[in-house]
């Protein structure tokens, strides 16, 4: 198994797409523990710049594409997790205007650029200004 060499950047949600291929093709092999602990030190309200917002964005609509099956109930599932997202995302850039602004744009640009991230191709978060 490798990651995904087509994730550019900030590499949003690599350990899950990994963790998934494993577990399709070996189903129970992956294990939890609940008494593991994570951290992550960042402020809230910390600035995250405008390449970061679409990777935030884009990446995992390619998970989506590339690893669940594309049934009808998946695609409402997925939309609706994409909803809640969309929200929460706003609420928490409450403060801060040009990261909301950018948050819409950046599902606009994806859903312009949907073809290729369906193959992976992310060049378009790149090329954004």
């Amino acid at each position: 198994f490798s990651f995904n060499e087509k994730l550019l950047g900030y590499s949003l949600g690599e350990d899950k797409e990994f963790s998934y291929k494993i577990h399709k093709k070996y189903p129970g092999s992956l294990f939890l523990t609940p008494y593991a602990r994570a951290y992550h030190n960042s402020h809230p309200t910390e600035n995250v710049n405008k390449r970061k917002i679409y990777i935030i964005t884009a990446y995992p609509i390619g998970f989506f594409y590339n690893n669940i099956e594309q049934t009808l109930k998946n695609k409402l599932i997925f939309l609706w997790s994409e909803l809640g997202r969309i929200i929460l995302r706003i609420i928490w850039s409450f403060s801060n205007a040009t990261s909301i602004k950018h948050i819409i744009a950046s599902y606009i640009d994806t859903v312009k650029h949907i073809k290729e991230v369906k193959n992976e191709n992310y060049s378009f978060i790149f090329r954004i200004g």
